[in-house]
């Protein structure tokens, strides 16, 4: 086996590899640091709450470009925290992508590449793999009281339920969506349940003000411990939803985007109400992550502002999310941090915060402690040299500012991404020497990651093939793709 290249040995191998292929000398001297940075001057222990919504749009939120002013409380946080302009997830999907933040490492090393089946996801084998080591489990081995709240989305099977890797509490739903109303016939992964027992759902039952109760009552209730939770709330996935059930949207009907897009601003306006309660709960310094699973779906009325794509593809749409760090009394508010950063850094990040050295010998971290980035002690280096993307038939690669994308049939696309954001020119056939480099760095990656443990359709499999031909433009084209 090659060193993981998110060390300084996998990153010195990609060079000698470039260089033995014919003096790639771009991967020359791109060593970077990895793990996490101690620093003796920050507090240890805080509590560390991580909320994440799900499949909203990159200017869903104020502090990222929306202007209908529903998200107030968010963007409160954004003020007294860093906001990172170029976060990437690990996956442009639900359960892959929850699997690279939860753990801290690429989640192709342990075979979870594709989203789960629902109907599958209660059987052996079907799940985040249990042998394999969560964040929760990292941090209650430092001593930490830990919760979920939510969506997991990570197996509904007993090796892969919460509470069997590291979860002390977990009230939520095992599946990938569920309605927001009292739901009495829904089967176990989308009932709502409480540490694997059945919750008599109220009939007034709104979804995200149910987990944000939750998520307060367990704040507010005295410890003596300090607490690691993840309040994973499903808004504003479909089904759509809103407060009042008058403005619901059913499955089965055939709404315009407008009609979606109405509703999907209520569900992220109630969103806000729930992550303005919980910040009102915290404890003062606590170290506070906010962020969205992936990019805005096709059907969920979400936008996503100047990126290309949408939730599914290797675009800027489908993997750059909205990124928050507040940490007061440790990171600087309403800074803005612009170099890219992975949600693989929340677990490195919360285990340095820890004072806890809880990587396991075996399974070291793909992540980087982003505290001295994002304080400005570490102006001087980038967390990330190499950042990396695959699913199935779609796989890219990006350095620095440039980035790969190659899926299977199409021509490769190379994007300078510091000069099209918008990723509308291929530079590939003039730049053939840079796409042999991010090519290299991309074969030696793969070379550490293991088959996927499960399959996709072959309609997923046609889709994202066509979302990543250069002529498949606008978000008329892709929302025919999901």
């Amino acid at each position: 086996m090659h060193s993981p290249p998110h060390g300084p040995s996998g990153l010195r191998h990609l060079v000698s590899i470039a260089l033995l292929a014919g003096g790639l000398s771009f991967l020359a001297g791109c060593v970077a640091d990895g793990g996490p940075v101690e620093s003796s001057s920050r507090p240890t222990r805080p509590d560390i709450v991580v909320v994440m919504t799900d499949d909203a749009g990159y200017v869903d939120f104020g502090f990222t470009g929306a202007e209908d002013g529903v998200t107030p409380s968010i963007d409160a946080l954004a003020a007294r925290g860093v906001v990172c302009t170029q976060a990437y997830v690990t996956a442009s999907v639900c359960s892959p992508s929850r699997a690279g933040m939860l753990s801290g490492r690429y989640q192709q090393r342990v075979g979870h590449e594709f989203n789960l089946n629902q109907l599958k996801a209660d059987r052996e084998g079907w799940g985040f793999p249990p042998e394999a080591t969560l964040l929760p489990e990292r941090m209650k081995a430092a001593g930490y009281q830990t919760a979920v709240l939510g969506k997991w989305h990570l197996g509904s099977s007993e090796a892969c339920h919460p509470n069997a890797n590291g979860v002390d509490t977990f009230v939520g739903l095992l599946a990938g969506s569920r309605s927001y109303r009292q739901t009495p016939g829904a089967g176990m992964s989308r009932r709502l349940q409480r540490n694997g027992e059945p919750i008599d759902e109220p009939e007034d039952l709104y979804l995200t003000d149910f987990l944000a109760d939750e998520a307060v009552a367990i704040l507010q209730t005295p410890r003596d411990r300090p607490l690691f939770m993840f309040v994973s709330l499903t808004a504003p996935h479909t089904p759509m939803h809103a407060r009042d059930p008058a403005a619901d949207l059913e499955r089965g009907s055939r709404p315009t985007f407008e009609q979606r897009r109405a509703v999907e601003r209520l569900m992220v306006a109630a969103t806000d109400e729930a992550v303005g309660r919980i910040e009102a709960a915290l404890r003062p310094g606590t170290l506070v992550f906010f962020l969205n699973d992936n990019g805005g779906a096709i059907n969920n009325g979400s936008d996503n502002g100047p990126w290309r794509g949408m939730k599914g593809s290797k675009w800027e749409g489908g993997i750059r999310v909205p990124f928050i760090v507040a940490w007061d009394g440790v990171l600087q508010p309403g800074r803005r941090y612009d170099l890219p950063i992975s949600t693989l850094d929340i677990a490195a990040t919360a285990i340095a915060a820890a004072g806890s050295a809880a990587t396991r010998e075996e399974e070291p971290l793909d992540g980087v402690d982003l505290v001295p980035y994002l304080s400005g002690d570490r102006d001087d280096a980038r967390p990330h040299e190499w950042l990396f993307w695959r699913r199935g038939v779609a796989s890219a690669v990006r350095r620095g500012d440039w980035k790969l994308i190659r899926s299977t049939s199409n021509p490769d696309v190379l994007i300078d991404l510091a000069n099209d954001p918008g990723e509308t020119v291929n530079l590939a056939a003039t730049h053939p020497e840079i796409v042999a480099e991010l090519a290299a760095g991309l074969a030696v990656w793969e070379s550490e990651m293991v088959p996927a443990g499960t399959g996709e359709g072959e309609v997923y499999r046609r889709n994202q093939i066509i979302k990543h031909r250069m002529e498949t433009v606008g978000r008329e084209a892709e929302r025919r793709l999901p």
